[in-house]
């Protein structure tokens, strides 16, 4: 009996060690779960395989996604995901697969090696997306030649040519009519 119980405890403990060399994974495909993925996703710094496929998951992808750094296989896919893809996912060098095909996302594909060496279909069902790797071609916002990046730091150069000018020409006016009696006679 305790020779047979000693086998039994060898063969649970040999399963147990065999699972320690399989990936960290996160697989919750095909189910209906709905709701945003919660931020805290980025402290998960084991993780290797995420895969969220075939749910109702809603709003923006989590920039912290990119906090994982050994994750291998990202699948989005057949979601309600909206906004851009996070631009920080170019830094998961471990990457080989990535899949957020039938979203709702939108905006220009993050340029980067990692994102452009995967097919156009991990992008496919995203008419918003466009850019490399898949053929849509990104169309310039209208910004009326303001980057809106730095219109908060950029000297208004038109102003400050125009406004000395304005000065000038006012107080040459103004100023002739004020001090010249003369010319301010023969203008009234």
């Amino acid at each position: 009996m305790i020779l047979n119980c000693l086998s039994t405890s060898r063969k649970i403990a040999g399963q147990y060690n065999s699972l320690l060399y399989l990936p960290p994974s996160i697989l919750l495909a095909n189910n209906s779960i709905t709701g945003n993925i919660p931020i805290e996703i980025g402290q998960l710094q084991l993780l290797h395989q995420l895969s969220l496929k075939n749910n109702f998951f809603s709003g923006k992808i989590p920039y912290q996604t990119s906090n994982i750094k050994h994750l291998a296989a990202l699948d989005l896919s057949l979601n309600h995901f909206s906004g851009n893809i996070p631009a920080s996912l170019t830094s998961l060098n471990f990457l080989a697969e990535f899949n957020v095909s039938y979203n709702n996302l939108e905006g220009q594909i993050p340029t980067g090696t990692q994102l452009q060496g995967f097919g156009a279909s991990a992008f496919e069902g995203n008419p918003n997306l466009c850019g490399p790797p898949i053929p849509n071609k990104c169309q310039p916002l209208p910004n009326d030649g303001i980057d809106e990046d730095d219109s908060d730091h950029e000297v208004p150069w038109f102003l400050v040519s125009v406004m000395p000018g304005f000065v000038v020409g006012f107080w040459a006016v103004c100023g002739s009519l004020i001090f010249i009696k003369t010319w301010r006679y023969a203008y009234f």
